[in-house]
């Protein structure tokens, strides 16, 4: 996905709402309480390849309003929908957000 947006932010741009409902039910997966080890480290490796995918989008289209130029956006709904979805990711998966990013700058991944 990282790949595409860099080729196509434009194409990427027009579908961030569908990506964000995709993106928020990968990281609702909880895992069941009878739940094997295999399937717990399964479940949370797909979190954080979802948070390491919105971190290199936050590169590109920002994590609020405040990281464009004023009015820019503000009737895009995509967009707004992406600036929540980003807000909600800080406050609900504040650990793993920061290990992405760590892994992401020893890696100098993309």
């Amino acid at each position: 996905m990282t790949k595409l947006l860099h080729l196509a932010p434009e194409e990427s741009h027009s579908r961030l709402k569908d990506l964000v409902r995709a993106f928020r039910y990968v990281l609702g997966i909880r895992p069941k309480e009878n739940a094997v080890k295999t399937e717990i480290e399964r479940i949370l490796e797909g979190h954080k390849a979802i948070v390491k995918v919105s971190i290199a989008f936050q590169k590109v289209f920002g994590s609020s309003s405040d990281d464009l130029v004023a009015g820019a956006y503000e009737e895009d709904q995509g967009l707004s929908r992406w600036w929540a979805y980003a807000d909600w990711l800080k406050r609900e998966f504040p650990q793993l957000l920061k290990a992405a990013e760590d892994e992401m700058k020893d890696q100098d991944w993309q």
